[in-house]
């Protein structure tokens, strides 16, 4: 008579970190058969052929992608569907943390990402910008800009990514002060004097003192 096949499962779905199958193929004695398959992430164990009813092995391979996927298995003339889940999104930014001194500066860092997974850029401090595209997908590269600090304490920024955070600590502005005239020479008779104090930035504070009892600010 002539041969029959039936396989089972025949719809068989796997997570995304895939793992070993098996399917069963149902045919009279003497039937020859032989597997292939369609899809490069699928492979069949052993030579994956034979005679009368058996048993086929096979392996489905981890998921890259944030994408589902599909492939099957033909024997007999029948055919074995494999459904894949999709891989989760996963977001890490390389380097997470940055160190820069009080003056104005550029700089990037690199963020991975699954394959098919979209993130989004933000940053909590006005001073702290983003200079590239904000948004993207998979594997890419932020260029940033971080303002000048002004003040005398240092300060912390972050731009957050796909739950994850680039954190930028800056350091305060060193005070530098100046005065003028540095030397006065007034008469016997004393008087009145201005000295002008500049400083670079309007947060720098500064106590002005007299060492000589004859001499008051």
């Amino acid at each position: 008579g002539s041969c029959t096949y039936s396989v089972s499962p025949a719809t068989p779905s796997f997570g995304a970190s895939g793992g070993p199958g098996t399917v069963t193929l149902t045919t009279q004695a003497g039937c020859a058969w032989n597997a292939t398959t369609g899809a490069s992430w699928v492979t069949i164990a052993g030579a994956g052929s034979g005679t009368g009813s058996g048993t086929i092995d096979y392996s489905v391979a981890t998921n890259p992608s944030a994408s589902t996927r599909s492939g099957t298995i033909a024997v007999g003339g029948q055919v074995v569907t494999i459904s894949q889940a999709a891989a989760p999104c996963t977001y890490t930014v390389t380097p997470s943390s940055i160190f820069v001194g009080s003056d104005a500066a550029t700089g990037n860092f690199s963020i991975a990402a699954t394959s098919g997974c979209s993130w989004n850029a933000t940053s909590n401090a006005a001073w702290l910008t983003m200079t590239s595209a904000s948004g993207g997908s998979g594997n890419g590269t932020i260029a940033y800009s971080v303002g000048a600090n002004p003040n005398t304490s240092s300060r912390t920024g972050a731009i957050s990514v796909g739950g994850q955070s680039f954190t930028v600590t800056q350091a305060a502005v060193v005070c530098t002060l100046a005065i003028s005239p540095t030397a006065s020479s007034p008469t016997a008779a004393g008087g009145a004097g201005t000295v002008s104090v500049t400083a670079n930035t309007g947060s720098c504070a500064w106590t002005a003192a007299s060492n000589a009892s004859w001499l008051t600010v």
